[in-house]
């Protein structure tokens, strides 16, 4: 799957977990990627299954959907200005997220291996480190692209 700019946000601020989530599912939605209930989808979603993982250095969440209201698979990553708290994935707890990959897979277990290939990426710390030097959106698409793939 190719990294699209236009589904890559650097240095975003936001005022909390929900308005973040919305803004990376508006931006599928105006890119063609997934159909209009994808955003409510996503935030009902990450309400009852947190998508938060804490590593080392950094934290991230994943958040995902349903097949059902993916067009096109795609993922939308945003560096955040200002880390954002949401909850551990499964552990429950508080993780300060600093970057999301938000997935739109066809594929209802797609977002398993997705999930597998960053946890796996995000134990290198040469990798959160160039997550954290990226100074505009062009930086991180070619580290996106550089690091991460669902294909």
């Amino acid at each position: 799957m190719e990294i699209k700019k236009a589904l890559i946000m650097n240095n975003f601020s936001a005022a909390g977990k929900e308005d973040v989530l919305r803004a990376l599912a508006s931006k599928m939605v105006q890119a063609g990627y997934v159909k209009d209930s994808f955003e409510e989808a996503i935030v009902c979603r990450e309400e009852k299954f947190a998508t938060g993982l804490q590593f080392k250095t950094l934290g991230i969440a994943i958040p995902h959907t349903d097949p059902e209201h993916v067009l096109e698979p795609a993922v939308s990553v945003t560096r955040l200005e200002k880390s954002i708290e949401f909850e551990h994935m499964g552990l429950g707890g508080i993780v300060k997220v600093e970057l999301i990959f938000m997935l739109a897979l066809k594929d209802a277990t797609g977002h398993i291996q997705g999930l597998k290939k960053l946890a796996d990426l995000f134990q290198d710390e040469q990798v959160v480190n160039e997550f954290r030097a990226a100074k505009s959106d062009d930086d991180l698409v070619e580290i996106v692209g550089k690091w991460f793939s669902l294909s």
